[in-house]
């Protein structure tokens, strides 16, 4: 029974780990990550599931950013949070997102004294979009004479028609919103 406990409370650990960050298209989103206070960082990685193994979204290495590693998407919208790394603090900031940044990014921290990877984070990142969901529900009316004028066929009865053809025939989509 105590091994089952165990197993529940490794089990808890291990899925409340990955950290879920929301955010809309055009924020920012901080991809915190935090590493020992005291250790000299030689290599930091940042890295996205999906991307190839040589592809990153940001590399740290010999006390420099490396750019030309990054994956083309990422290039020029990723910085540290803290260029020096006080404190461990290898927190980056992914600017301006884009839905196609949704995705499992995460960090792996090598330090001088280990030549190995130290600490690692993982952070779900969802990019969605904001506002009420509106659904549009389009009914289509046809007749066999249209009768309207030019301005009619745009503004009937009050309601704006998406299209009106008059082709020996009107057909008219009218908007039905449900909000």
């Amino acid at each position: 029974m105590l091994s089952a406990a165990v197993f529940l409370c490794l089990l808890v650990i291990l899925v409340s780990g990955l950290k879920e960050l929301i955010v809309n298209p055009g924020q920012d989103a901080p991809l915190q990550c935090q590493g020992s206070r005291d250790a000299e960082i030689t290599l930091l990685e940042w890295n996205r599931a999906d991307l190839k193994s040589d592809d990153y979204v940001f590399l740290y290495r010999n006390q420099r950013p490396y750019e030309n590693y990054q994956h083309e998407s990422f290039k020029g919208r990723v910085n540290l949070m803290d260029p020096s790394m006080k404190d461990g603090n290898v927190s980056v900031t992914l600017r301006n997102v884009k839905l196609t940044d949704t995705g499992t990014y995460k960090c792996q921290i090598t330090t001088k004294e280990t030549e190995s990877v130290t600490h690692e984070c993982s952070i779900s990142l969802k990019v969605t979009t904001s506002g009420k969901f509106v659904e549009v529900e389009l009914g289509v009316y046809k007749s066999s004479h249209c009768g309207m004028s030019e301005h009619q066929r745009f503004f009937h009865s009050g309601q704006s028609p998406l299209v009106c053809l008059s082709l020996g025939s009107c057909l008219s989509l009218l908007p039905k919103t449900n909000v």
